[in-house]
């Protein structure tokens, strides 16, 4: 992907909190279920990924962070369906988890290649 085509919005994509569905389809009898359901569509919808030329932010229902990419030490990629995964960006300081991405190859390559083009 071009850096014409950033900045880039990305939201986690509903196979990833297929646990926590299953779980709330098994419990919707006792009504606990659906509100299992509700909260983990409400997490997956709040959760954003915004990766500009120079920052990544990552926001959801109550905090903003941004992340500068020059100050991503390390990517790593883990995938939890064959084409949803999951990113952990490391950095001196801490480390950033990336839930529920689709082709999370292709989004870390968007960031190594928007990193190199600000180093």
């Amino acid at each position: 992907m071009p850096d014409s085509q950033l900045p880039v919005v990305l939201t986690p994509s509903p196979k990833a909190y297929f646990r926590s569905y299953m779980v709330g389809i098994l419990l919707s009898p006792l009504v606990i279920g659906l509100y299992i359901i509700w909260k983990a569509e409400r997490k997956r919808r709040s959760t954003r990924y915004t990766i500009t030329a120079s920052m990544l932010t990552i926001s959801d229902q109550k905090y903003s962070r941004n992340i500068d990419l020059v100050n991503i030490s390390k990517i790593q990629v883990l995938h939890r369906f064959p084409s949803i995964g999951m990113l952990t960006l490391h950095t001196d300081t801490q480390h950033y988890v990336l839930v529920g991405l689709k082709d999370p190859d292709m989004i870390s390559n968007i960031i190594r290649k928007a990193k190199q083009a600000n180093t």
